[in-house]
């Protein structure tokens, strides 16, 4: 979890800014209020097309302020042009503040200040202003040598009033922070999950191997590039030929629910592709491991749900045997503070929340789609400093490993599925996570989350039993000749194919089928879709002559769960 920490210890670094400075003997500002932008404002600062805010407000005394974020109690100065900003007349404006310092990994919620310039007070309520949410996007690219400008990561984040999240991709840190707010503060519960590190557990190996050797996304390959111990080598990022990573963003602008999807290309080394950790000599290239991973991360509820889709497949034709192990690591305490040493784990079959030590093993067999509950044994059912979560998956894992070197209670566990991606097809593998703060309220999250990897369920209807012969009397062409009208609803988003066929009674006795052409088309949770089939013309032609006949149909849905079919019929078809 190195990664991980490098990248909190930067966050915090840069909140800390200012706070041992003294108070200047020239500022004599004695309170202030910002104004614009309004309490609650949404910013999401998006590093492909960068942006500014506008600030103002009102100051009591004489001399400059400074527009700072404070967080939990931490100060982190915008810089630029919110530095030494000028109040005249009591008032202060800045039309081009700058965003890219203030929108640092995580995502968070923060109350802008105006403070004396160069002062961080003791006490910083009399400078008042809004809480505004910090969202954003960055984009993480090989900075040097043969592989400069390489894509490897991004950094995703969304945030509410109420909570938020924020994303890596699989070797970056997955679910990277997932936080709820309360009077109390910024509680983050969850750190990294649903991620691959740079060594499993044990430490021995590493957490993804394909066909029996390591191998290694794309961000993975930048963060373990350093000197041993505590990465691989350095040079590892220099490697070739670099895999191929690639990602999209959906963002709803107004409620902050997103929608990601990446695609990470797998490699191992050569010429010694078993050698784990790889040396400079075991990895002196790079060669694909005949897999990549599609993910879909779907996060709704105000943030305080996520869903983690994960397709991993062939490409090379050949099935592939695959041992992963998915690192989860819980935080269960205020944003930027010392993680709980008291966190609880409830997996299937637990009577209580119990903490785990280092190296133990909770071993299946698990049900295939189950929970696993964390919060803090010490606290109350409520509490908002640590918050509640759970954990969901779709399939059960084979075990799961606890590990973690730096206290007594363990904090994070990796999750081991030992899997084959068919050389055709997809092993598909999901996770949920929610957050909250009662028992009741993660559960209720957690049965939704169970319930959406349930396989799709559809149900089928004709919407009459007559259809319109008018083709066969030469009218005009917009009219509804030979359609059957069908009314479908799925309980999840599916990929949907009709098929069906018309069976004609003939003169003599015997019985043909004629095929009805399949029609495709996509399913919304929950909505009702109308389905429209044309039945063969030779169909029409025997119910005018009188002949009897019957259809029936078959509804085909597929999605990430899996596929299903509804059936319908129509015991006698008739003419209008």
């Amino acid at each position: 979890m190195l990664r991980r920490c490098a990248c909190i210890a930067a966050a915090i670094a840069g909140l800390a800014t200012g706070l041992a400075a003294p108070a200047s003997a020239l500022a004599d500002i004695t309170s202030s209020n910002i104004t614009t932008p309004t309490n609650g404002t949404k910013i999401f600062y998006d590093d492909l097309t960068p942006s500014t805010l506008s600030v103002s407000g009102t100051a009591a005394g004489s001399g400059n302020v400074d527009i700072a974020c404070y967080v939990n109690g931490n100060k982190d100065l915008l810089g630029g042009s919110a530095t030494n900003v000028t109040v005249s007349g009591g008032t202060f404006s800045v039309p081009d503040v700058p965003l890219n310092l203030l929108f640092l990994p995580p995502a968070t919620l923060c109350r802008l200040r105006a403070v004396p310039t160069g002062t961080s007070p003791a006490d910083p309520s009399p400078f008042s202003g809004p809480r505004v949410a910090l969202g954003g996007r960055k984009e993480n690219r090989v900075a040097g040598g043969p592989n400069a400008g390489k894509l490897y990561n991004f950094f995703i984040g969304s945030m509410n009033l109420a909570g938020g999240a924020d994303y890596f991709s699989l070797g970056g840190c997955g679910l990277t922070d997932s936080l709820l707010v309360s009077a109390t503060g910024v509680t983050d519960v969850l750190y990294c999950n649903a991620w691959i590190d740079g060594v499993g557990a044990p430490q021995t190996r590493a957490a993804l191997t394909v066909d029996g050797v390591p191998a290694y996304p794309p961000a993975l390959i930048h963060y373990d590039n350093g000197p041993p111990p505590s990465s691989y080598f350095t040079g590892f990022e220099n490697r070739q030929p670099f895999p191929g990573f690639k990602y999209t963003l959906t963002r709803n602008p107004t409620t902050g629910d997103l929608t990601i999807t990446e695609t990470d290309r797998i490699v191992k080394c050569m010429p010694t592709p078993a050698t784990f950790k790889p040396t400079p000599s075991s990895c002196t290239r790079f060669a694909d491991a005949g897999v990549k991973l599609d993910r879909t991360i779907v996060a709704d509820h105000g943030q305080r749900v996520t869903r983690i889709s994960d397709r991993w497949s062939s490409v090379d034709g050949h099935a592939h045997p695959m041992s992963i192990q998915y690192e989860n690591d819980q935080h269960v305490g205020l944003q930027f503070k010392p993680d709980s040493t008291n966190i609880g784990y409830r997996f299937p079959g637990d009577p209580v929340y119990m903490t785990r030590a280092n190296g133990q093993t909770v071993d299946g067999p698990f049900p295939k789609l189950a929970a696993v509950f964390v919060r803090d044994t010490t606290v109350a059912d409520g509490d908002p400093a640590t918050g509640q979560a759970a954990i969901v998956w779709s399939a059960a894992p084979n075990n799961a490993i606890f590990f973690d070197n730096f206290q007594a209670h363990v904090r994070n566990f990796d999750l081991t599925y030992n899997r084959t991606v068919p050389a055709r097809g997809s092993l598909n593998l999901g996770f949920g996570y929610a957050t909250g703060f009662t028992t009741a309220g993660v559960t209720t999250l957690a049965h939704q989350l169970q319930d959406g990897f349930k396989p799709v369920a559809c149900s089928l209807k004709p919407k009459g039993s007559r259809v319109s012969a008018a083709a066969l009397s030469g009218a005009s062409k917009k009219s509804k000749k030979g359609v059957l009208r069908l009314t479908a609803r799925c309980n999840q988003a599916a990929a949907l194919t009709l098929t069906g066929g018309v069976k004609v009674k003939q003169a003599n006795g015997k019985a043909r089928t004629l095929v009805i052409a399949p029609v495709t088309t996509s399913a919304v949770v929950n909505k009702k879709l109308t389905l429209r089939v044309k039945l063969p013309k030779a169909a029409l032609k025997a119910l005018k002559d009188g002949l009897r006949e019957s259809v029936r149909f078959k509804l085909t849905a597929s999605n990430f769960n899996g596929t299903t079919t509804a059936k319908a019929k129509i015991a006698r078809l008739k003419l209008k």
